[in-house]
């Protein structure tokens, strides 16, 4: 795969090397990893091969091509030519359609935006039956998956679903403020403990249940 991205510049045989830093000292690393992919082609046969760019930072990539090594000796690449979209008639809702006979330059471009948040939550402890108006305390674990640090944690549950924080129902401090959802149905929203939660980090807090009702 030939790419490039805010931190890379070609050098004169086509390739891809690190723009260097103003000091002229150490190399910057550029802002994206290619895999390579090692394929065995008999005669006459086909192969899909699936490429893989994966940007590093946000900014701008460009994937201008493909390059690729035969038996160890021959080199060849070949760019990158993306049909334009033909123009549709006014009112149409025909899927849109693609001219081969006019690529338009350049290859592919794409703009990198920051990593999202994401978070892995799990509750461990539950059981399968319970009592109508028992208590029950589970175990909930969050883990930051993501690519960023996370903190200032909140957590919304209907106001019906009887579930309490902390200390226990018992405690007081673990009631949620009261809100609406989106949908007009109440909820209660609980402020987790003030942590930070780096890349990979978990954190397990003690979740209690009321089944107030049956179902």
């Amino acid at each position: 795969m030939l790419a490039s991205g805010s931190s890379a510049s070609r050098s004169p045989d086509g390739s891809l090397v690190p723009a260097p830093s103003e000091g002229g000292g150490q190399q910057q690393q550029p802002g994206f990893q290619v895999h390579e992919d090692n394929v065995t082609l008999q005669g006459g046969k086909r192969v899909i091969v699936h490429s893989r760019v994966v940007p590093l930072k946000p900014g701008s990539l460009h994937l201008h091509g493909l390059a690729w090594l035969l038996n160890g000796t021959a080199h060849g690449q070949a760019a990158f030519h993306i049909p334009r979209p033909i123009s549709r008639k006014p009112g149409s809702s025909s899927k849109v359609l693609l001219d081969a006979d006019r690529p338009a330059p350049g290859g592919m471009s794409f703009r990198v935006l920051p990593p999202m948040p994401r978070l892995e939550v799990s509750v461990t402890g539950l059981p399968a039956a319970v009592l109508a108006g028992e208590v029950v305390c589970c175990s909930m674990r969050l883990k930051n998956s993501g690519a960023m640090t996370l903190q200032h944690l909140s957590m919304a549950a209907a106001g019906t679903a009887g579930i309490f924080l902390g200390g226990g129902p018992a405690a007081g401090s673990g009631n949620g403020s009261d809100g609406i959802g989106s949908d007009g149905i109440g909820v209660a929203v609980y402020m987790l403990p003030n942590v930070r939660l780096g890349v990979g980090q978990e954190l397990t807090l003690p979740v209690w249940f009321r089944f107030a009702a049956l179902g």
